[in-house]
């Protein structure tokens, strides 16, 4: 076990390992909560591949910019480490309370607010 010399936080994760976490996370979220939405709108299945593959080329340059910031200023934290960082506490603050609630709303019934959205775009 590797001990910290206490200024700031140990080097054990890598930024292959960060980068596989976010890409795992974005395609284990599209697999199992968006197919049947994008269905509905998309007539053609050439057009619905063409999608995720331009989602998930987005997702891995989102995904490389955070690990790379990340791994740059070694704060734990999250979005709210970088942004308070970059910007100062308020910003930190928002972008961390943000993070949080999106987090809190989707974990308590992201399923309802996905129907009810479908449902909506549906009767257009």
């Amino acid at each position: 076990m590797r001990v910290s010399n206490g200024n700031h936080l140990l080097r054990v994760l890598t930024t292959a390992f960060g980068l596989a976490v976010a890409v795992g996370g974005t395609i284990g979220q599209g697999i199992m909560r968006t197919p049947g939405i994008v269905v509905q709108g998309v007539p053609h299945a050439e057009i619905i591949l063409l999608l995720w593959l331009v989602g998930g080329i987005a997702s891995l340059i989102d995904a490389m910019f955070t690990v790379e910031l990340a791994a740059s200023i070694r704060l734990s934290g999250g979005p709210y480490a970088i942004l308070q960082r970059a910007f100062g506490q308020t910003a930190g603050l928002a972008v961390g309370l943000g993070d949080w609630l999106c987090a809190a709303i989707t974990a308590a019934d992201g399923d309802w607010f996905r129907s009810r959205r479908a449902r909506d775009f549906r009767s257009v």
